[in-house]
C-alpha cells in the first residue's frame, strides 16, 4: 500500500500511473470513487496497482435518486458525502490530490465536511518543505469547489510535471488583502493627523 510518508519523486512515481489509469477509466465515463492509499497497491516488481472497482460507476448514469454515498474519511469529497451532490470525474481528481497530500505531508487529509466550517489544508502544506508547485497541484486537485479543479487526469499530470503553470490565488488574494490593510492603516494616520492639526487650530483661536 502507499500510505506511508515518502519523498516527492517517490510519491509522484506512483500516482502517475495512478493518474493514467483514470484517464483511460474517464475516457470510458466511468468513476473510480475509491481511490485511498488502501486501493493502490506497489508490487513486488514496483508496479502500482489501483484496486477495488466495487464502486465504479458511470458518470453520466448518475440520478440524484439514485446515487450510493459512499467516502473514505480523508480522500473522499464533499460531494461524496451528500446524496444530492453529483459525482464526477473530478471526485477522483479530489482523491488523487488526498492520497498525494497523505505521501508528502505524513497524515491524513483534514476531513472534507470539516473543511466546510474551516479549511485547514493550505496552512497544513505551508508549514511542510513541500515544492511551491505540489502545494499548488494539491489545493487545486483538492478544491473544495469541484468547477476549480483540473479538468482532467491528464491535466493534472501535466501540472505535476510542471508543463502548465498554476496561479497561487491564495497568495494573490492574501496579497489584496495586505494592501487594502495598508491602505486602511493609511487612511485612519491621515486621519489622525488632520484631526490633530483642526484640533490644533482650534484651541490656537
Amino acid at each position: 500500500q502507499c500510505g506511508a510518508a515518502r519523498d516527492a519523486d517517490t510519491a509522484l512515481s506512483i500516482v502517475y500511473p495512478i493518474l493514467d489509469a483514470l484517464a483511460a477509466m474517464h475516457k470510458m465515463d466511468l468513476v473510480h470513487r475509491a481511490v485511498t492509499p488502501k486501493n493502490i497497491i506497489l508490487t513486488t516488481d514496483n508496479s502500482v496497482k489501483l484496486i477495488n472497482f466495487v464502486f465504479l460507476k458511470e458518470a453520466s448514469a448518475y440520478k440524484e435518486s439514485e446515487m450510493t454515498i459512499y467516502f473514505s474519511p480523508g480522500y473522499a469529497p464533499y460531494e461524496q458525502y451528500v446524496s444530492r451532490e453529483r459525482r464526477g470525474l473530478y471526485s477522483d481528481i479530489y482523491s488523487v490530490g488526498a492520497v498525494l497530500f497523505r505521501m508528502l505531508v505524513g497524515q491524513t487529509p483534514p476531513d472534507a465536511v470539516g473543511r466546510k466550517n474551516e479549511d485547514t489544508l493550505r496552512a497544513i502544506l505551508d508549514q511542510t518543505g513541500i515544492p511551491q508547485y505540489l502545494k499548488l497541484c494539491i489545493c487545486k486537485a483538492m478544491d473544495m469547489n469541484k468547477d476549480v479543479r483540473f479538468k482532467s487526469a491528464s491535466d493534472f499530470k501535466k501540472a505535476l510535471r510542471q508543463e502548465t503553470e498554476l496561479v497561487d490565488i491564495d497568495s494573490i488574494i492574501d496579497q489584496k488583502n495586505r494592501v487594502k490593510q495598508i491602505a486602511i492603516y493609511a487612511l485612519i494616520a491621515l486621519l489622525g493627523v488632520v484631526i490633530v492639526v483642526l484640533l490644533f487650530g482650534i484651541f490656537k483661536k
